[in-house]
């Protein structure tokens, strides 16, 4: 049908940007979305806030590159755009036309309020060891933290209306997934909220909160997934699709380096390039750590005029935003070294070779390998690293490619002139990129 061409051809230019990394595309939100009013208040409504609506720049576009380390902050009520609902940004006669096919789109904006308000509570923990050290950890008010934890409920129980509505877009089978994934969202959120008086400790508040943002993202990946196999419509408001994909008047969930990538769209990155350097760099400064060392090379080379910086790449890219977001959580919190962290890691330890004796005389072939090597850790921790490594490994590769390394194999003479063979490549992601570097592969 027309409709069906129109699709795939909406469809097919919205993927052409996937592999897009310019500034356009991880620095600057999409025109179809925009900061609303603030999250919470005092009464801690999402239907009754401090501020109506974001006032002031929000983006590297309208701020300027250079002066993007500063932050940005409304100027209204000064807080930032990670803590203001995210909203749609469609003139009232594009919502009217708009308003029966973009149930998805809705779904995916209050997943990201309900992310915002995680992430926006495990920030006031660290502000409480910036104010009162470590030891001040527990003293982060329930009121303070339940506000978010009201709002991301209300945000939950939003979403979950529009689950029926973004069902019967999709297949039986598919549908079947993706209402596993608003419901233990929706489930997440509601222990979070419930225990924000049952056990308000920090160590507890801090895995409810992290747990609601695993949640959440295992939703944007799934109905990020649908769109890009065709089975969620892209949203076409206006006739304008000659500009890069993200940036024309099309409505559609955006690709994994917008969301994760761009400041404040669903977490605070600005904050967490500032603390991984700081914290980084003050590792070094207690003497030589090679882990240390080879992650803050790693992420350091991101942002230097290197010649290797022309081989980046998504997945290089989302690498280093998940160990700032990382970094950022588990130590700028303080969970890092609790006690009770310090005594799971021990028995992790203590257990995981029995657990890999037991598990391999059970298991064959792959899923031996991961049990004899899958690296001993918190069960938060693990489930946190799960979240950030899967969804990536099946969208991308399973292997995160240097600038560097790319940069050796086309100086490699033998590369050049014979080419490469990649057995087992997978999606191609890494055969794509040895040939955007001007590598001869045959994947």
């Amino acid at each position: 049908s027309g409709s069906s061409g129109k699709q795939k051809e909406l469809l097919s230019h919205v993927l052409a940007g996937r592999m897009d990394i310019s500034a356009q595309a991880t620095r600057i939100w999409p025109l179809f979305l925009q900061p609303g009013g603030s999250l919470v208040h005092n009464g801690g409504n999402a239907n009754t806030t401090s501020c109506s609506q974001y006032h002031g720049a929000y983006d590297a576009e309208t701020l300027g590159f250079k002066h993007k380390k500063k932050g940005f902050k409304c100027t209204n009520c000064g807080k930032s755009p990670l803590e203001h609902k995210l909203e749609l940004h469609l003139e009232e006669s594009e919502a009217n036309d708009n308003v029966s096919c973009c149930r998805h789109v809705d779904a995916f904006v209050m997943n990201r309020n309900i992310r915002a308000c995680a992430a926006n509570a495990l920030a006031l923990q660290r502000k409480s060891i910036d104010v009162g050290g470590s030891g001040n950890r527990d003293k982060v008010g329930a009121a303070a933290v339940g506000r978010y934890a009201r709002v991301a409920k209300q945000f939950a129980s939003a979403a979950l209306s529009d689950f029926p509505a973004v069902a019967s877009m999709v297949s039986s089978g598919e549908a079947a997934i993706l209402q596993d994934k608003f419901e233990s969202l929706s489930q997440f959120v509601d222990r979070w909220y419930r225990n924000r008086h049952n056990d308000p400790s920090a160590d507890r508040q801090f895995e409810e909160m992290v747990r609601v943002i695993i949640a959440s993202d295992a939703l944007y990946y799934r109905l990020y997934y649908l769109q890009i196999i065709g089975e969620l419509p892209i949203l076409e408001i206006s006739d304008d699709t000659s500009s890069t994909a993200g940036s024309g008047r099309l409505a559609y969930i955006p690709h994994p380096t917008t969301y994760f990538l761009v400041d404040y769209l669903c977490w605070d990155s600005i904050a967490g390039e500032r603390y991984v350097n700081k914290y980084l760099k003050e590792q070094l400064e207690k003497g030589p750590d090679v882990a240390v060392k080879s992650t803050l090379e790693y992420y350091v080379k991101e942002d230097q005029g290197s010649q290797s910086t022309k081989h980046r790449h998504p997945l290089f890219l989302l690498r280093n935003s998940r160990i700032m977001e990382t970094y950022l959580y588990f130590s700028g919190s303080g969970w890092l070294y609790s006690s009770t962290t310090k005594r799971d890691f021990i028995r992790a330890a203590e257990s995981s070779s029995k657990h890999a004796s037991e598990s391999a005389s059970r298991l064959q072939g792959n899923n031996t390998f991961y049990a004899k090597h899958e690296s001993p850790a918190p069960t938060l921790l693990v489930e946190w690293r799960d979240s950030c490594r899967d969804f990536l490994c099946n969208l991308y590769a399973y292997a995160t490619v240097s600038p560097e390394s790319i940069a050796f194999i086309r100086s490699n003479p033998v590369c050049r002139v014979s080419g490469i063979i990649e057995p087992g490549a997978g999606t191609g992601y890494v055969a794509s990129l040895l040939q955007i570097a001007g590598i001869d592969v045959d994947p």
